[in-house]
């Protein structure tokens, strides 16, 4: 009879355990940044502030642009194609930067929020939500790993504890998968790529932003949960090939 061992204790308890840490940091992470939504507390002011193609004379706004006529212009004399399409794909890129510049200066007094919208009151409730689960899951895997590291097959009460942590165990899981989802749905709903590609904007002041909101560590931290939620799914698939596998052993 073949031996099949996958990890120490029938379910992969440690490698969890160490999941379930890495999911709970990412969560707590993401509760302390969308706690307060720094487009929702930061004014627009002066557009120099922000913009490198900007001068404030008499309260008026000078803005250096190019002209689209003569942009257009440029793309339709284009020899070749590919450079065609690439002088194109320039004019979309700038009409978006100006565009939003355009917004600044519609906007100005005004709050960050009302041209950027990254959805930070929903994502606060929904990651406290998560946090809420990942503190189930962690201590019903707690409870359920004591239990089987036992091996006490006689006591039908820690056999019970151990049944009633593993369906509390399975149903968090489910829940914070779903959970998840809807992170994604109002991560990508709001505002988070077109704020990102107007930082790619030459026009624009990238670290006067950074320093209202740091996207990339907001961005990195819900990736990596969400990594961790699929690894954790991708351990429950290999353990039931483990238990199949027993089965046929044992059969």
């Amino acid at each position: 009879m073949a031996d099949h061992k996958i990890c120490p204790y029938p379910p992969c308890f440690i490698l969890r355990y160490l999941i379930e840490i890495a999911s709970f940091i990412c969560v707590c992470i993401l509760v302390s940044l969308s706690k307060n939504d720094p487009f929702e507390e930061h004014t627009i002011g002066n557009l120099s502030k922000y913009f490198k193609n900007v001068l404030d004379q008499d309260n008026t706004t000078l803005i250096a642009k190019e002209s689209a006529d003569n942009i257009i212009k440029n793309v339709s004399s284009g020899p070749d194609d590919n450079i065609e399409k690439i002088k194109i794909r320039k004019l979309i890129s700038e009409s978006f930067c100006y565009e939003i510049q355009d917004n600044f200066i519609r906007f100005k007094g005004k709050k960050l929020s009302s041209i950027f919208d990254l959805n930070y009151n929903k994502i606060h409730k929904i990651s406290i939500a998560d946090l809420v689960i990942s503190c189930v899951l962690f201590v019903s895997l707690i409870i359920a790993g004591i239990t089987i590291k036992n091996n006490n097959s006689d006591n039908c009460c820690a056999q019970t504890i151990m049944v009633i942590s593993l369906l509390i165990y399975f149903l968090a899981l489910i829940g914070r998968f779903i959970l998840s989802f809807i992170l994604f749905y109002y991560m990508e709903k709001g505002d988070l790529e077109k704020y990102d590609d107007f930082l790619d904007c030459k026009i624009v002041k990238s670290k006067v932003f950074k320093k209202i909101s740091d996207i990339n560590k907001y961005r990195n931290c819900f990736f990596a949960f969400v990594v961790f939620n699929v690894i954790t799914l991708g351990i429950e698939k290999i353990e039931r090939i483990y238990e199949y596998g027993k089965e046929i052993d044992e059969e």
